[in-house]
């Protein structure tokens, strides 16, 4: 399944990091595309962060090799695509071919790495990051600097300082039956082990997008993304539509 993006979007192409005190440097292992992923944090002050994704020269190098590809096969009008002259596109189309390779990085990559990064850290934010500045090296490495505002923290007593009061019963009448016809309700529709899975109206589907080449091949496993669709009768009525 190919997974297609519209980077018409610019982003913003800094060729240097903002100046900024050079505090200790918090750098720890990622928890996902370790091999290809590195955060970095700086802390400004008590209220600001700022962050860096950087994005190994191997995986940049793959995106920009596909991101030629389709050059080749939309762009070159009236040249041979398979065979298109030595360093043509780097030297007519390098600005776009960049621009679009930072594009599809920041919202199919970089965003759910940070996010995901975020919470495992477990760094408290007021806000979403923003997104500050982007620079390409000459070996092609990606940098992403974020800053993000931190929340106050919160100081909490012991747990058993707190006073749990439990709610009053009469507002919650037959509460113990509705939880078993609901449960009952759910596993007489549910499919016996050995039958196909039905989806119908209303479910909740996880399925994964892998970026793949003109062969039909995946590009990198890594690039592997995974949504949940909802099943609507109106969602689906309106993307066939749009078809």
């Amino acid at each position: 399944m190919l997974a297609e993006t519209n980077m018409s979007e610019k982003i913003s192409g800094a060729t240097t990091e903002p100046n900024v005190k050079q505090p200790k440097e918090l750098t720890q292992p990622a928890t996902s595309m370790a091999k290809y992923l590195r955060f970095s944090s700086v802390s400004l002050s008590s209220h600001l962060h700022k962050i860096k994704i950087s994005i190994d020269v191997t995986l940049t190098a793959l995106i920009i090799e596909q991101t030629k590809m389709l050059f080749h096969q939309e762009v070159v009008a009236g040249l041979d695509q398979k065979n298109p002259p030595d360093g043509y596109l780097d030297e007519m189309y390098q600005t776009e071919i960049i621009n679009k390779v930072k594009n599809y990085l920041f919202y199919h990559v970089v965003i759910d790495f940070l996010i995901n990064e975020i919470f495992t850290r477990k760094i408290l934010m007021t806000n979403y990051p923003r997104l500050t500045s982007v620079e390409m090296f000459d070996d092609k490495q990606i940098n992403y600097h974020f800053d993000i505002s931190i929340a106050d923290h919160i100081e909490l007593k012991e747990w058993k300082h707190f006073a749990f009061k439990p709610p009053k019963r009469k507002k919650y009448k037959d509460l113990d039956k509705q939880v078993i016809s609901f449960i009952d309700a759910k596993l007489a529709h549910s499919p016996k082990k050995g039958s196909p899975v039905l989806i119908e109206e209303g479910d909740w589907v996880l399925f994964d997008v892998d970026l793949i080449n003109n062969q039909s091949k995946p590009v990198s496993h890594h690039f592997k993304n995974a949504f949940w669709l909802h099943i609507d009768q109106q969602e689906i009525s309106e993307l066939q539509g749009s078809c």
